[in-house]
């Protein structure tokens, strides 16, 4: 269970550790972090799918419990793995990741991704979702990418 977070006291807690920065960084270097990058335990679900909505021309909402998947008009295509990077039931008993959104029908839950790629709402007590950090960049940095391998040109 690597991967896996959850509260035994509120949504809040959870969603509290997932915000704080100063628990994140140690994900981005020094040199980095003099730059202004910051990291999160989580992105929000409206910035999810922002994005998603971007890269497909879709206009899902997350409420609507939408699957992320690379053909979004065909339910049988698979799921992304820019949102869901390890598809599939188990990954070291790992079933999903929380994202830093609370459910706002019942206190008791935070929005996640599971392994299906379809946006739910679980108790903050559910123990098999993980975490899918999100470093931001400021702007002014620029980035290359080689394969599966983004490098970041620190300013000389």
């Amino acid at each position: 269970m690597t991967y896996n977070t959850y509260s035994s006291v509120s949504a809040q807690d959870l969603l509290s550790r997932l915000e704080n920065e100063e628990a994140w960084k140690t994900l981005i270097s020094t040199e980095l972090q003099n730059e202004g990058a910051k990291a999160r335990g989580a992105t929000t679900a409206e910035i999810l799918m922002a994005s998603y909505n971007e890269k497909y021309g879709t206009n899902f909402n997350y409420t609507n419990s939408p699957f992320l998947r690379i053909n979004p008009s065909d339910n049988t295509s698979s799921i992304d793995t820019l949102y869901m990077p390890h598809p599939g039931a188990n990954y070291n008993m790992c079933f999903g990741y929380w994202l830093d959104s609370p459910y706002v029908s019942d206190s008791r839950r935070v929005w996640r991704v599971p392994y299906n790629g379809c946006l739910e709402a679980k108790l903050y007590t559910f123990t098999d979702g993980g975490v899918c950090p999100v470093v931001s960049l400021p702007s002014n940095l620029e980035v290359t990418k080689n394969g599966a391998v983004w490098t970041v040109i620190l300013p000389q």
